[in-house]
């Protein structure tokens, strides 16, 4: 079963995308609240974080022309974007996302916020693949017809 992924964790992961384009300074504000390329659901939007996040760094402020020069590379099969009109496509609906800047906090904290949900979920998920292993199951019986021994009370 596919994970579903909360509309507002799509949201502010775009709206955290979107003020990062109007305004550079988002970028290192957002920094300073702890947010990585990680804390992202979806793969793209991870992708062109990361990207923004390295343009500031070098002293670029991150804009519709640079993000798709920057991520040219990452257009193909196997990689985060089919081709240029994919990529071309989502940064022109980022332009489109509502979003204001005073909300930047908000948006980073449900993303964080979906992040720790998720590594819960998938972390839950292992213990109960990891229960339904044979070698698991096999060993779960040997324990349930164990004798009882004289400490749980089982002899008179």
């Amino acid at each position: 079963m596919a994970e579903r992924r909360p509309w507002s964790a799509d949201q502010s992961e775009n709206a955290l995308l979107a003020i990062a384009l109007q305004d550079p300074s988002a970028v290192d504000e957002a920094l300073a609240l702890r947010v990585s390329a990680d804390d992202f659901g979806a793969f793209q939007r991870a992708v062109l974080w990361k990207g923004m996040v390295d343009d500031r760094r070098r002293g670029v402020g991150p804009d519709e022309a640079t993000v798709l020069e920057r991520h040219e590379r990452n257009i193909g099969p196997g990689r985060p974007f089919r081709d240029f009109s994919e990529l071309a496509l989502v940064v022109k609906n980022l332009g489109r996302v509502p979003s204001r800047r005073e909300n930047l906090e908000r948006y980073v904290e449900s993303i964080k916020e979906y992040r720790s949900r998720r590594t819960f979920w998938l972390a839950s998920r292992r213990v109960r693949m990891v229960s339904r292993h044979p070698r698991w199951l096999a060993l779960r019986r040997r324990l349930s017809v164990a004798p009882k021994t004289k400490r749980q009370g089982s002899w008179s």
